[in-house]
């Protein structure tokens, strides 16, 4: 089931229940369940935010890197690709495809930039006075 960027609002009402076991603090610790409620459009946006961050860690690298130390290119590298894994993890969960996601959005865009948009002609004749007039009473 890809996601369409459109389709976006869509999924803001379809709830999804994560459970997993949250550790207590203190002495005795032990194990509680926890439910986190959300929606696929909100677990879609944090697959999105988590590649990107990964891919902003990398780009910080990739230009910074002779100025950082050993241990701090490592641990932006390993925290990078575990952003990728667990974006990963979620996306393959929801059956999200982010790559064809972005290739549709791409032929979209790229259509309509090609397209017959006379918006922009409209609005600077319209600005200059020469656009359609209105009828006076």
């Amino acid at each position: 089931m890809g996601t369409d960027w459109m389709r976006m609002e869509a999924l803001v009402g379809k709830e999804i229940a994560i459970d997993y076991l949250k550790r207590t603090k203190g002495e005795a610790q032990a194990f509680l369940p926890v439910t986190i409620r959300s929606c696929e459009g909100d677990l879609i946006l944090a697959v999105n935010a988590l590649v990107d961050y990964g891919d902003l860690l990398d780009q910080y690298l990739k230009a910074h890197k002779d100025e950082l130390g050993a241990f701090v290119v490592a641990h932006y590298a390993e925290h990078g690709a575990r952003c990728r894994r667990v974006a990963g993890k979620l996306a393959a969960a929801l059956g999200y495809d982010r790559e064809a996601t972005l290739q549709r959005c791409q032929k979209l865009t790229e259509k309509a930039s090609q397209g017959d948009d006379i918006g922009e002609d409209a609005l600077v004749l319209t600005a200059m006075g020469r656009g359609p007039r209105k009828k006076e009473d």
